[in-house]
C-alpha cells in the first residue's frame, strides 16, 4: 500500500512538471489622459509655458497567457495627443507680444509588453512605436492662423512603456480591467526637415519645431537654444480593457506535444 501510495504520488508530480498551460485572449481598450512634449530648450526659455492638454486613444489586443502569472501582448492603438503652449514677452520698443502654439498629433501606436499578475492586480512593461499619422499646427504668430498640416517635420519614434492595475469584474470567459500606463519616448519626435532652418525658410519659418514662434534670442548669453535639444512626447493615461478568453492550450514538455482547445 505504501509503494502503491509512493508511486501515484511521484506519478502526479512528474505529470505536473511535464505539462505547461497557456490560454489566449483578446481584448479592446480605451483611455484618455494627458500628453506633453518634453524639450530641454523650451523648459529653459521662460518665455514659454506648458499647458496641460488631453489625450485619449482606442485600439484592440491579443496576449498569450503562460499559467495565471505571465503574459506577453500584442497591442494596436489610434491616439490623438496635444501640446498647448502659451508664450509672450516684451520687446525692445516695450510692445508685450503674447501667442499661442497649439500641436495636435495622431499616432498609430503598436505595442508589445510582458504583464505580471499576482493578486488580482498587475503589472507591466515593454516597448511602443508610434508611426505619426498626422501632425497640425495652430500658432497665428507663425502663420499658422487655422491648423495647418506639418507632418513632414515630425517622424516616427520609440517609447518605454511602464503601467499597472487590477481586474474588476468578470466571468470565465470575460473581464474588464482597470489600469494606469506610462509612456516615455526614447528618440527625437522632431525630423531633420523640422530641425533643418534652411528647409524651414521654404516654408515661411525661421525656428525649429515644436516651437513655430519664440523670442529670438541669437547673441544673447542667457540663449537657451545654443545646443539642439530632442522633443520627447509623454502620454499618462487611465485604460479600461475589455478581455475575451479565446482558447487555450496544453503542451507536454517531455514530448513536446500541443494540444489546443478552443473558446
Amino acid at each position: 500500500m505504501k509503494n502503491q501510495l509512493f508511486l501515484m504520488l511521484t506519478f502526479l508530480f512528474i505529470t505536473t512538471q511535464c505539462f505547461s498551460q497557456a490560454w489566449t485572449d483578446v481584448g479592446l481598450k480605451l483611455g484618455g489622459g494627458t500628453s506633453w512634449l518634453i524639450d530641454r530648450n523650451l523648459f529653459d526659455d521662460n518665455t514659454y509655458v506648458h499647458d496641460i492638454s488631453g489625450a485619449f486613444n482606442f485600439g484592440a489586443k491579443a496576449s498569450l497567457n503562460i499559467g495565471d502569472r505571465h503574459s506577453i501582448s500584442f497591442e494596436a492603438m489610434i491616439s490623438n495627443m496635444k501640446q498647448n503652449f502659451d508664450y509672450g514677452w516684451t520687446d525692445d520698443n516695450g510692445i508685450r507680444i503674447e501667442g499661442r502654439n497649439e500641436v495636435q498629433w495622431t499616432n498609430l501606436d503598436l505595442y508589445l509588453l510582458y504583464r505580471f499578475y499576482s493578486q488580482g492586480a498587475f503589472s507591466e512593461f515593454g516597448i511602443m512605436r508610434s508611426q505619426v499619422r498626422s501632425v497640425e499646427h495652430f500658432d497665428p504668430l507663425a502663420g499658422f492662423a487655422d491648423f495647418t498640416d506639418v507632418t513632414g517635420n515630425y517622424q516616427d519614434y520609440l517609447s518605454a512603456v511602464f503601467g499597472g492595475g487590477a481586474f474588476v469584474a468578470g466571468s470565465e470567459r470575460f473581464t474588464l480591467m482597470l489600469g494606469i500606463r506610462i509612456h516615455f519616448a526614447l528618440t527625437d519626435f522632431i525630423s531633420e526637415q523640422g530641425q533643418d532652418l534652411e528647409s524651414l525658410q521654404g516654408q515661411n519659418q525661421q525656428f525649429a519645431f515644436p516651437s513655430t514662434f519664440r523670442n529670438d534670442f541669437t547673441g544673447l548669453e542667457n540663449d537657451p537654444y545654443l545646443d539642439q535639444s530632442i522633443t520627447r512626447p509623454i502620454l499618462v493615461e487611465l485604460l479600461a480593457e475589455f478581455n475575451f478568453g479565446i482558447g487555450y492550450f496544453a503542451r507536454t514538455i517531455c514530448s513536446g506535444r500541443v494540444r489546443w482547445f478552443g473558446g
